[in-house]
Parts: structure tokens; sequence; C-alpha cells
């Protein structure tokens, strides 16, 4: 008698995050739970959250934490599921490997794996939130779109509980990887750096083309839009810059509000953490006044403009 092999079910999806953000009032309307995916394909002189940009995990040492006892610098544990593969330095050679246990938490591994049944499990918790507040669940990073297939499974299992969606993205990805998600977004908030090609590029280490062709794209789409400028000293702290922004976020159809976001240096501590120099360290805060002046330039474009 013959038998016919059952073919082999799909391997679960998964993705590396850093955090799941609960009560968060800034990633969208009303309260979220915000999903940091790891990993990103731009390098932002500036970037506020550089644990994410790693597609793996990572450390972190918190030196005010560190009481000294070796422990970190000991034969790696192999059997620990990090050993070698885990090494850190501070800059002074001091801390090698990483055994997984540091119990003074002064060596933190950042990036753990998750199912879209975690986030959809942790979410869920806040419902009664999201629906006296119009809140939901937003996908930031780090850039979504390096973990697609993740993100796509993630959403289509908070559209089945009815959960408001959002997404934060960078826009600098093939459309075809971003178009699939869109069926199940309810609203998309995207960053527009800078228009000048060459000073993008300087900057962040991508040019803006694909950017802006995509932002074209996803205007005709008719899903509601929420376009931000991270105001960053010496590179679009301008008003020629900012206006320009402005007059091309004009364009889109679904435009909900232009957001201009304030640099502040508190991301440097991040860096030290990581062993990483921060290439902005010497940069000034924007002054309220500078930002309110660029507001009113991008509102002189027909658009609603909201000051972070």
């Amino acid at each position: 008698m013959e038998t016919t092999a059952m073919p082999a079910s799909a391997p679960a999806v998964t993705g590396i995050i850093t955090d799941i953000q609960r009560f968060s009032l800034h990633d969208g309307p009303g309260i979220r739970t915000t999903v940091f995916f790891k990993g990103c394909n731009m390098r932002c002189a500036w970037c506020h959250n550089p644990e994410t940009i790693n597609p793996r995990p990572e450390l972190q040492f918190f030196r005010s934490k560190c009481i000294g006892c070796g422990h970190c610098i000991q034969n790696p544990d192999a059997d620990s599921g990090i050993g070698a593969a885990m090494s850190f330095t501070d800059g002074t050679g001091a801390v090698r490997h990483y055994r997984g246990d540091c119990h003074a938490e002064a060596l933190v591994k950042v990036g753990r794996e998750v199912s879209p049944r975690d986030v959809m499990d942790e979410a869920v918790q806040d419902m009664a939130f999201y629906k006296n507040s119009g809140g939901g669940v937003t996908l930031s990073g780090g850039e979504v779109t390096m973990q697609p297939g993740f993100a796509r499974e993630t959403l289509a299992l908070l559209k089945t509980r009815g959960i408001h969606t959002a997404v934060e993205t960078n826009l600098s990805v093939a459309w075809a990887t971003l178009e699939p998600l869109l069926p199940l977004l309810d609203l998309v908030m995207f960053d527009l750096k800078h228009m000048d090609a060459a000073a993008h590029r300087e900057w962040t280490g991508i040019s803006n083309k694909r950017i802006l062709e995509n932002a074209r794209r996803l205007g005709a789409c008719g899903l509601p839009l929420i376009v931000r400028t991270p105001v960053i000293p010496g590179f679009n702290d301008t008003a020629a810059a900012i206006g320009a922004i402005a007059s091309f976020a004009a364009t889109l159809p679904a435009l909900e509000y232009y957001e201009l976001l304030a640099y502040n240096p508190l991301g440097a501590d991040k860096y030290r953490c990581m062993g990483k120099p921060y290439p902005l360290k010497d940069a000034p805060m924007i002054p309220e006044a500078a930002m309110k002046r660029f507001g009113a330039v991008a509102e002189t474009r027909g658009i609603q403009v909201r000051i972070a």
C-alpha cells in the first residue's frame, strides 16, 4: 500500500527586536504599543537608537553598574547560547567575552527573537487603552522593512483583533517589499530628511531617490500619511531645507500632517554603552525659537504642522 508523505510545515516566522514599549504617546495616534525592530539600512549620523542598527544581537555595557567581579572576562560559556559569538570592548580592552549572566546587569544583551504571537500577546493587554484613546500598535525600528516577513505576519495577526496598525519607516526599500504591508496598515509614518541627494547620502549613507519615489506612490494609494523631519544641526536646520521638504510633503494627497522633530543628544549615552563613537557629540540642541520659525515656514506650504 502506497503512502503519501505529508509536506513539512513551513517554519514559524520570527523576528529580532530590541523592545516592546507599552503606553507610547509619540508613535502615532492615541496610546500605543511600539515594537522596535532590529536592523537598519541607513547610517544616520544622529541616530538616537544605535542599538537597532545591527540586525544581530549585541551588547550594551553600563559602566556605572559594573562591580568589577571579572566574571565577563573568564572563558566564554559555549552552553549559554551566546558564548564567544558575543564579544564586546569598552575601548580599554577590559571586557572580552560575555557569559550571558552578568549578575550586576552591567552587560546587557540587546536583541531578542520573538514571534508574531509574542507581539500579539503583549499588545492585547492594552486593548482597552487603544479603544478609549484611538491608539494601537506601531512597528518601528531600526527599519521595519528589513524584516518584511515578520512584519507582515505580525500586522496580519494584529488585524484579526481589529487593532489599529502603523509603521515608522525610512522608505528606502524596494516597492515590492513595502507594498504587501500596505493593506495591513492604517497609517504610515516616514521621514523626509533632506531634498538634496548629495547631503542626504553624506549624512545617512543612502540616496533619497528611492525614498521620494516611494513617497509619491504612497501618496497615490490614499493611505493616511505622516511625514516627519528630524531637524539636525549642520544638516537641515535652515528655512530653505525645511521649506523644500514641506513643499514636497504638500504634494501628498493623503498627508495627515507634517511633524518637525528637534534634535537632542540623549542618544550619546547609548553609543558609549555600546563602545561606539557618537558622530554628533558636540552638536548643540535646536532652540525652541528656531523650531517655531521652521514650523512657520512649513505652514506657508498650506499643510498642518506639528513640532515635537
